[in-house]
């Protein structure tokens, strides 16, 4: 039987269209296409057989689908290689649309070889990881950790996974949820110099945050409160 090296919305949603386009069963038409001779007279006059957007056009996933596992894996090199150049060259959002391909590609592709799996498996690794890059860069923290995830998903101790994840949190000033990742990091790598030293600025920002309100509510109430009695 064969097995998916990938799963991602790209492939749903062509499952999903594919569904939609199958007319459902109607009872009704059924026990219509029994009895009814003359379909300008019956109940069934002017329903049509099938919905408008039967004839879609899938020749783009058919032929994703039925490249060759080498030639599959030759275009994913090339697109990756392309993707290597524009994030060189600080073209991040063409970067992410070749790594974007290459995830679409393995949605369509599938193997049993164990050699070709786990050739499949480091590309899909590698992908998501450069798209967590170039979306970091580009300031969408929110995709960067969407992605960070999905190597997590496959490797839960993968380090440079959870340090660009901690990243991405500090930018968006998810302390706690940081200073998770980058402890985890330690965990695994007790050498790791960006975790260490950004739990460090964590903790000073937190302890300037404090400093900030204790000086907010002597302001507010510093006056009031030595003058109680």
């Amino acid at each position: 039987m064969p097995v998916t090296i990938s799963t991602s919305a790209a492939a749903r949603r062509f499952a999903e269209r594919l569904q939609q386009e199958i007319p459902p069963t109607d009872p009704a038409s059924e026990s219509c296409k029994e009895s009814c001779e003359d379909r300008s007279t019956s109940k069934c006059a002017g329903r049509s057989p099938l919905p408008s957007n039967f004839g879609h056009d899938n020749s783009e996933e058919l032929e994703l689908f039925n490249r060759s596992v080498p030639e599959k894996y030759r275009a994913c090199t090339l697109l990756r290689e392309e993707g290597k150049k524009a994030f060189t060259e600080q073209k991040y959002k063409l970067a992410s649309a070749f790594y974007e391909k290459i995830l679409i590609q393995l949605d369509y592709t599938f193997t049993d070889d164990v050699e070709w799996k786990s050739k499949f498996r480091e590309l899909q690794l590698s992908s998501h990881m450069n798209l967590a890059l170039s979306r970091f860069r580009l300031g969408e923290y929110r995709k960067a950790i969407f992605h960070c995830n999905q190597v997590l998903s496959l490797e839960k101790c993968h380090v440079k996974a959870l340090v660009r994840r901690g990243l991405c949190h500090v930018s968006l000033c998810e302390y706690s949820q940081a200073e998770k990742d980058f402890t985890k990091v330690l965990e695994i790598d007790t050498e790791n110099v960006t975790a260490r030293d950004h739990l460090v600025v964590i903790e000073k920002m937190r302890q300037d945050n404090r400093n900030s309100e204790r000086k907010l509510y002597t302001a507010m109430f510093g006056n009031n409160a030595s003058g109680a009695s």
